[in-house]
């Protein structure tokens, strides 16, 4: 031990000896109350888990199924105020996708390239993948609708820089062509702009820009002046 630190030890040493017993309690009560205070902060930190959002704006039927499917995962979660939201307690973003692919009759979409995947593989590249199988549940599901031949996203997170002023915005592009090679209405623009901007953390449906299969940009949710 160092000699500074011995020296220290034996001035605290004589320090406590001189205090009259009812200071001794006082600095005992003390300390102890400081100690119990950590340990609360460190639990509440570290060990009290938080949720995270796992889909909202829910139907009756709909939120009996999906936590029918959370239950039978053993999977801790909350309803919302509103009532027609779910928030989880684990990976929302891999719940996600596991849902998806357990009401999948026919092809998984874009869950299949989270299938089986490498558990060595970094976070980013997890992340990477887990955007890639959105991107192509997505482009299903806008082509269910009556109207869409075919359709392909592509989205871009939200990058944090070290301060706000520098952060980018999460964005998004869909491009696509209607079965009759005719107009696609506004309303139709709109909606695929609100299913993709509701997919990704940050993202906005102004932020969605909706291309027809001529490279024309076409016209749904606008940032207002």
């Amino acid at each position: 031990m160092p000699s500074w630190l011995e020296r220290l030890f034996e001035d605290i040493r004589n320090l406590w000896q001189k205090l009259p017993t009812s200071q001794k309690w006082l600095v005992g009560g003390v300390s102890a109350a400081l100690l119990l205070l950590l340990v609360g902060v460190s639990m509440t930190t570290f060990v009290i888990p938080s949720s995270d959002y796992f889909m909202g704006d829910l139907s009756a039927s709909q939120m009996s199924e999906a936590t029918k499917f959370l239950d039978e995962n053993n999977v801790t979660y909350d309803i919302g105020e509103d009532s027609s939201s779910i928030y989880v307690y684990g990976d929302a973003d891999k719940l996600k996708y596991e849902y998806a692919a357990a009401k999948a009759t026919k092809t998984l979409g874009g869950n299949r390239v989270l299938l089986g995947p490498n558990w060595s593989q970094t976070k980013e590249q997890f992340d990477e993948l887990r955007l890639r199988a959105l991107e192509e549940e997505l482009a299903q599901t806008i082509e269910k609708g009556g109207n869409i031949e075919w359709a392909r996203v592509h989205l871009t997170r939200r990058q944090r820089a070290l301060f706000p002023s520098g952060d980018t915005k999460a964005t998004a592009s869909v491009s696509i062509k209607s079965k009759s090679g005719g107009d696609i209405s506004r309303n139709e623009v709109e909606g695929i702009q609100w299913l993709v901007a509701n997919s990704l953390p940050g993202l906005e449906p102004v932020n969605v820009k909706v291309i027809g299969d001529r490279n024309q940009p076409l016209e749904g949710f606008a940032e207002t002046s």
